[in-house]
């Protein structure tokens, strides 16, 4: 497993240097702002970006190679992927947030006592969350001026 802040490898072109890349996952396609959340692993078999300060790719969808270092000295090929437009991201890291139950019906979920102004439920809308139990699922939208939401499953 590779975790996030990890030294990596990357080479893009002609270019090879070391980082520490910052691994979040990608942005949905609902997403109005640009918030992700932040992963502690490079999931495999899962979409992930990794951000990092570095040089600056020229040019769309550059191929890049990611590598982790041997004890040996070699270089082993762990990941690939492609470059993304230089936007700096906003990273949420995992955040406990704690509410009660209003109204319960099929997948759909209204909770109370979560946020307390209206921004807070817009801005974490594209994050997913994830109860006690294991469901997941995204804000759709709030209710009212202090933050009641819906919280729906799939």
């Amino acid at each position: 497993m590779i975790k996030s802040k990890d030294v990596l490898v990357v080479q893009y072109g002609f270019r090879r240097y070391e980082c520490r890349p910052i691994f979040s996952q990608p942005l949905s396609p609902s997403s109005e702002n640009n918030v992700r959340k932040f992963e502690r692993y490079l999931q495999p078999g899962r979409t992930s970006v990794a951000s990092w300060l570095g040089h600056t790719v020229i040019g769309r969808d550059v191929p890049i190679l990611y590598f982790k270092k041997m004890s040996d000295g070699g270089l082993q090929l762990v990941a690939t992927g492609s470059s993304m437009p230089p936007t700096p991201p906003i990273i949420v890291k995992r955040a406990i947030l704690t509410g009660h139950p209003y109204r319960v019906h099929k997948k759909v979920v209204t909770m109370r006592y979560m946020f307390f102004n209206r921004e807070d439920v817009i801005f974490y809308k594209p994050v997913q969350l994830v109860s006690k139990q294991g469901r997941r699922g995204w804000i759709k939208e709030p209710l009212g001026t202090h933050g009641i939401h819906l919280f729906c499953t799939y």
